[in-house]
């Protein structure tokens, strides 16, 4: 009878091992299940994004091929009609139109096999109370006392109304086409679940959403417009009740900004956003980062490659690098971003984005070749002019559209303590450029606007100062106006660049980019359109104009970053000068350019 008591124990608990191994057996397979449906949403997610990215430039190729179509057509018409002028022009414009369609299928080809990848940065959201961050149906408040380590947190304090109670953040800096993911830290108060919803803020049909489960950390009801955005969804525990939210999501293109709106959900899977206050704090934030797209670049595979390609084609000129990399440094450049965002400069540069949507501009340097050409015939084009261009004999017949002035020396060098404008310069603007919109640096906004130097509504202001980037050092160029402008050695690069890409110009020639200042000995005069003598600013030295402008040199290796860089987003940048040594881009007669005008 023992024995049989003692193996029914024994089956009793041979079986309950069993069953616990059969649990682990089965919880195992579930995480094995979960694994291999995240990595699979991972994997989907990649491709997502690669055809995303795909998408959008056959777009864009698209549009080229239709340009090479309606060329071609023009240009068979042109030679069957000998008495035709413009048969010579069509033909130039063709093969600019097939140099760029040939540069997006490039672009496409080199996505596909790995050798370019998608750059992105990540954009802090400010959280303050006197931003422009907005509560929906309760209070905006700040709490030092909530959150740790120095940060500041806000909170929403619902109100008792039945409705949608949430927070929206609205973000100028970061268009719909460029978003690509927000990561939140967020603590669960009286509520436990939020939707977080990211938007175009001119057009809400435009968006992604998914509901977050504070305390389980589950999501659910993750749905987006663009089909072929990524949709990943990490939520992790931090420490005091903090939670962590990484979302990675796309939209629509559009260059309009966006927003995003925090909502206090009564539950994780309701799909309604609808309910009844509760008269206490819902929830609070203390970080907001945006993810965003900062265009194209090439891996670190093919950049050794290229590294090793320009080592045997050329050598390389000695070149003097500064990085801008030790703390301090960067607190300044974060510090001065933040007084001109405060300061509404940004906010009221706006204004000019995309004003001038697929159109052509001529950016004209002060370069001697000038003196050949007949600007005039510019009168009604979109035209920037830089610096001294004021001395140009028939400037009132030229009537810029717009004058970029980012050198300091106009108002005493970096740094200086008290600006003070140079008066042969300044005369000649306040006696002829009061037609043109011109645009400065932003240290010295408070001078030329406080002090009544130029009317408010004339003048706009990027934010160029030291610490600063340099355009070849970094191998990009910064087209983000509330980022510090990068030095490209040339008021062309520095200011009118980014601005005709902001205002959303796609055909660009440049006119007087002579790249030569006629250099010979250390005394002899600079060359420009003209005499330097009326050149009463300081000018960079002998050694360094030798160093920047030699042969393959900074601004050279400068232009070419330029060149690639539009190139990816379909602006097609054309050097009309008259000669000179700026050979990066392709050339054309800039009398055939004017004439081709629809």
């Amino acid at each position: 009878m023992k024995d049989i008591v003692r193996y029914e124990r024994t089956i009793g608990e041979l079986l309950d091992k069993n069953d616990a191994l059969s649990g682990e057996v089965a919880l195992h397979a579930k995480e094995r299940e979960a694994w291999f449906a995240n990595r699979q949403d991972g994997i989907n997610s990649e491709l997502s994004s690669l055809t995303n990215m795909v998408l959008r430039l056959s777009e864009q190729q698209g549009r080229q091929f239709d340009m090479v179509y309606r060329l071609l057509a023009q240009s068979m018409i042109g030679q069957g009609d000998r008495k035709s002028d413009t048969g010579g022009t069509t033909d130039l414009l063709l093969n600019h139109a097939m140099d760029r369609s040939a540069a997006f299928a490039d672009t496409i080809g080199r996505i596909v096999t790995g050798r370019t990848v998608e750059r992105t940065a990540k954009h802090r959201v400010e959280l303050a109370e006197d931003s422009s961050i907005r509560a929906l149906r309760g209070k905006l408040v700040q709490d030092a006392n909530i959150a740790t380590g120095g940060n500041i947190a806000l909170v929403l304090e619902e109100n008792g109304e039945t409705g949608v109670h949430s927070l929206i953040f609205p973000v100028a800096e970061v268009s719909a086409t460029g978003f690509r993911g927000v990561t939140l830290e967020v603590k669960p108060l009286e509520t436990r679940a939020l939707r977080v919803r990211i938007r175009q803020s001119d057009d809400w049909r435009n968006n992604s959403e998914v509901n977050i489960d504070l305390k389980t950390l589950r999501h659910a009801n993750f749905e987006t417009t663009f089909a072929l955005g990524r949709r990943e969804v990490a939520v992790t525990n931090l420490r005091e009740g903090w939670v962590r939210i990484k979302i990675e999501t796309g939209l629509e293109m559009s260059d309009a900004p966006i927003e995003l709106e925090l909502i206090a959900m009564g539950n994780v899977t309701a799909r309604s956003s609808k309910r009844k206050g509760s008269g206490r704090a819902a929830f609070a934030i203390k970080t907001c980062d945006l993810l965003r797209s900062d265009g194209l670049t090439s891996s670190q595979t093919d950049e050794v490659v290229q590294e090793e390609m320009n080592d045997v084609k050329r050598t390389a000129p000695a070149i003097m690098k500064v990085d801008i990399n030790t703390p301090s440094q960067e607190r300044k450049r974060r510090e001065k971003r933040e007084a001109y965002l405060a300061s509404g400069a940004y906010r009221k540069l706006t204004r000019f984005r995309n004003m001038h949507a697929g159109k052509r501009a001529f950016i004209i340097g002060n370069g001697p070749s000038i003196n050949k050409q007949d600007l005039t015939l510019l009168k009604d084009e979109v035209t920037f002019v830089t610096n001294w261009f004021i001395n140009h004999p028939q400037y009132n017949e030229i009537d810029p559209s717009y004058f970029c002035v980012s050198s300091h020396e106009m108002f005493g060098g970096w740094g200086t303590p008290e600006p003070k404008a140079n008066q042969d310069w300044l005369q000649g603007m306040l006696a002829r450029a009061g037609n043109a919109h011109k645009f400065f640096s932003y240290p010295f906004r408070d001078f030329l606007i406080g002090d009544g130097v130029f009317p408010e509504d004339q003048c706009d202001f990027l934010l160029f100062d030291r610490p600063k980037y340099q355009v070849d050092q970094r191998g990009d160029i910064n087209l983000d106006l509330t980022q510090p402008m990068d030095d490209g050695y040339t008021g062309i690069v520095t200011f009118c660049l980014p601005l005709a890409h902001f205002m959303g110009i796609t055909e660009i020639y440049l006119i007087g980019c002579d790249c030569d200042y006629g250099l010979t000995t250390p005394d002899a005069p600079k060359s420009y359109f003209y005499d330097f003598s009326k050149h009463t600013t300081k000018t960079t030295s002998h050694e360094g104009l030798t160093r920047v402008w030699a042969e393959n040199g900074p601004v050279f290796q400068t232009y070419e970053v330029v060149r690639n860089r539009f190139l990816q987003d379909g602006i097609q940048i054309v050097n009309c000068t008259d000669g000179g040594r700026l050979e990066v881009f392709p050339r054309a007669r800039y009398e055939d350019v004017v004439a081709s005008k629809a």
